[in-house]
């Protein structure tokens, strides 16, 4: 594949990266990892929460190797390298670089791969390890978040997590993560990796300088700052327009909120990414942010200066607490050397054996590197040795390698036979799956491996395959029914414990069809508000999908079952964050996921909602995939559900069929959450009979608050706001309609709305 590694494209801290050929042809990106103590975790690490992932903004990982002490991970490959090599290399200075469109671009990007992981993907995954260097660009400069060695997988439901080492890349690093008094650790430790970036971009320089002479520009927020607030160039090597002016102070705004030091005082990814396409009049100066601790004079005493402690430079110490030392005047007088002025962070530690104990959570054991001075007051050393560091920019110096003190030596043997036996079980398991998959494979009749091989030709990956046999006992003989369809019926099930919903569909060829579109689309896809599909059943005329339960049902029965008039059990603030998240999953799958999924069949009855009612868009049996780079779709036939298709699926003199289509349908089916009945009503007449028509007249007239029982200012607000953002989406002709971006800023009160034009019969 690489051809003996001949193609060397980068070096990091876990090993080397070479360029290879997949048996297709296709080049691919191979990560080999070095045989040391960590990379086991850090293998697992990456394989566990990057698999996790389907979205333009992150690398895809397209398979491993796990063999013996070789361990290599294969990539999709990056033209372009990482961004590093685009925003501070001394080589390509006189050559052509990015524009500053380009740059804000490649934020935006950056910050839509984060928002996804912190809040998109299925279970949130924090990186701890944003920086120029694992951000790959692709052909069209289009980022990817890569490198996911020191990240952490985390419920949803924590907004806080737990972790005993402190991890991430000096200079980078939030205040957080290594001293808990800052605040926890969270998806805000990330907000922080991609501020320091974010000034880098804008800067052109790596956020740690050490020619710097003056504490103001060693601490690199404090350098852009005091640019920005004198008005001075942020780029002083480069002539900038007034328009690239204006992205340059956007995005250092943005990277200075980022960049403060309480976890609280930063903005949300989502919030980074508002403001990195609003404009500078809706953002604020942000404080000025400090350096990561408070600031000491000494420059009335007398301290001597050493490497390493006194006695042994790699004993076991616990680091109590940190300051800053500023150093304004210094003379030698010791032969081992002096400081000069400036900044210094200082260390707290008292020194310990590797059998002591500490009952301080906030203590953090470690072994001082020799580059560390020695700090005491003389003329001779306190019992609590302070150590300082010439680097102020992340207190980080030091290197965490032990989580306790207790038998350190042992815990490491003991996790390193952990994460073996996590690899080995692993696997066996895949190994397992395969030889059974290939036996099954074999044994398939020619019309299954028909079928088998369109799955592979559309790029479906590989899924859980049951026979029908498994499928009738896991449903113990259909014994449950959910709900039926077009297509098919559904049944609870259960696997290995927990609750499914399968999917049998009818027998015909048509519904073969539906069975490629739906998973060979719906594997592609991993979204909090997207349905996620376990496994299938393709054997003879026997056809199912296996997916996750959704407790609460379809939401079709909520917003016009006839038993539940009375009793509106859905709140109107529970009605716009389901229309929100509804937003988001078809976000994702027109703009988020690697390949464009435009879904074809949206409407209530598609849509399922969680035990906590967060929705999730299913029954992909119409959707088609298309090309990221494709703005409108053939099609040689109509798909889609009476009263919700869109006007130009049915005639083509109306416009394109695009993601534009899907906007109407999720505009029609919100619009019916208003107002609580079908928009197909045979026994209305005149204006009410096309129902958007009849949502107008009752919001022309201002009778939108007769629409529930009693409704309050701010729940009519939100009934008022649904409706217009549904008639913007029902509008006829697709360019006329938003895009499902601008329908979530819609509905979040970011965009101010206005009246629509009143909509025509399609």
């Amino acid at each position: 594949m690489t051809n003996n590694f001949k193609i060397k494209l980068g070096q990091g801290s876990f090993g080397a990266v070479y360029k290879g050929e997949l048996l297709s042809g296709c080049p691919v990106a191979v990560k080999i990892l070095n045989a040391s103590k960590g990379n086991g975790e850090d293998f697992i690490n990456e394989v566990a929460s990057i698999s996790r992932t389907s979205h333009i903004n992150v690398v895809t990982l397209l398979g491993f190797c796990f063999e013996g002490h070789k361990k290599a991970l294969i990539y999709e490959f990056m033209h372009n390298g990482s961004l590093e090599k685009f925003i501070y290399n001394k080589e390509l200075e006189a050559a052509p670089s990015l524009s500053w469109d380009n740059l804000w671009q490649i934020s935006l990007g950056i910050a839509r791969g984060l928002e996804y992981l912190h809040k998109g993907c299925n279970t949130r995954i924090l990186h701890f390890d944003i920086k120029p260097h694992n951000i790959l660009l692709d052909e069209d400069f289009c980022p990817k978040i890569s490198d996911f060695g020191l990240a952490k997988v985390c419920p949803r439901k924590e907004s806080i997590v737990s972790m005993s080492d402190a991890r991430g890349t000096i200079g980078y690093v939030a205040p957080e993560v290594w001293n808990r008094n800052f605040g926890g650790i969270s998806h805000k430790s990330d907000v922080y990796s991609y501020g320091m970036m974010l000034l880098e971009m804008v800067g052109g320089r790596k956020n740690i300088n050490v020619e710097a002479s003056h504490t103001s520009e060693i601490y690199f927020p404090h350098w852009v700052y005091s640019r920005l607030e004198q008005g001075g160039d942020l780029r002083p090597d480069k002539v900038i327009a007034t328009e690239e002016n204006e992205i340059a102070r956007r995005m250092t705004v943005v990277g200075l909120w980022c960049v403060q030091t309480f976890p609280k005082d930063r903005p949300t990814m989502s919030r980074v990414r508002d403001m990195l396409e609003g404009n500078m009049d809706s953002i604020e100066m942000p404080p000025k942010p400090v350096l990561s601790s408070p600031t000491r004079s000494v420059s009335s005493s007398v301290v001597k200066r050493s490497l390493g402690s006194e006695n042994d430079s790699s004993e076991t110490y616990v680091v109590a607490e940190n300051a800053t030392i500023t150093v304004t005047s210094c003379i030698s007088r010791y032969q081992n050397g002096s400081y000069q002025n400036g900044s210094y962070h200082r260390y707290n530690a008292q020194s310990c054996n590797k059998s002591s104990t500490t009952t301080n959570s906030n203590n953090t054991s470690t072994t001082m590197p020799p580059h560390a001075g020695f700090l005491s007051p003389a003329p001779s050393p306190s019992q609590v040795p302070t150590f300082l560091s010439p680097s102020p920019l992340s207190p980080l110096i030091i290197p965490i390698k032990t989580p306790t003190l207790v038998s350190g030596n042992q815990q490491f043997r003991m996790r390193k036979v952990y994460i073996g036996i996590a690899i080995v079980i692993g696997i066996i398991a895949l190994l397992t799956c395969a030889i059974i998959c290939g036996f099954k494979y074999n044994r398939l009749p020619k019309s299954d491996l028909d079928t088998e091989t369109s799955l592979q030709e559309n790029g479906a990956p590989t899924l859980q395959r049951y026979k029908f046999s498994e499928i009738k006992k896991m449903t113990k003989s259909f014994i449950e029914k959910l709900g039926e369809g077009s297509f098919g019926v559904v049944y609870k099930g259960e696997s290995n414990g927990c609750p499914v919903a399968v999917k049998i569909l009818n027998a015909s060829k048509q519904n073969d069809k539906g069975f490629i579109n739906e998973v060979s689309s719906i594997s592609r896809t991993s979204h909090v508000n997207v349905v996620q599909l376990l496994g299938f059943c393709f054997e003879g005329s026997n056809k199912a999908l296996i997916y996750e339960f959704m407790a609460n049902g379809s939401l079709d029965k909520f917003i016009y079952n006839k038993e539940l008039e009375n009793s509106r059990l859905l709140s109107w603030d529970n009605l716009c964050q389901i229309a929100i998240g509804i937003a988001r999953g078809l976000e994702y799958l027109h703009r988020g996921c690697n390949t464009q999924i435009l879904h074809f069949d949206i409407k209530p009855h598609n849509i399922l909602l969680d035990e906590n009612f967060c929705p999730k868009v299913s029954d992909f049996g119409l959707a088609k995939l298309s090309s990221r780079k494709e703005s409108t779709i053939h099609m040689s036939d109509q798909r889609g559900t009476t009263g919700y298709k869109a006007p130009e699926v049915c005639n083509r003199h109306l416009g394109r069929v695009s993601h534009k289509s899907d906007v109407y349908s999720y505009g029609m089916m919100l619009l019916e959450m208003v107002g609580g009945r079908k928009n197909i009503d045979p026994e209305a007449g005149g204006s009410e009979l096309y129902f958007p028509y009849w949502i107008y007249n009752r919001l022309d007239e201002g009778n939108v608050l007769k629409l529930d029982k009693v409704l309050t200012t701010e729940e009519n607000e939100i009934a008022k706001r649904m409706s217009l953002v549904g008639l913007w989406c029902v509008q006829t002709i697709p360019l006329d309609r938003p895009t499902m971006s601008e329908v979530i800023d819609m509905l979040e009160g970011k965009i101010s709305l206005e009246i629509p034009p009143k909509p025509v019969l399609s």
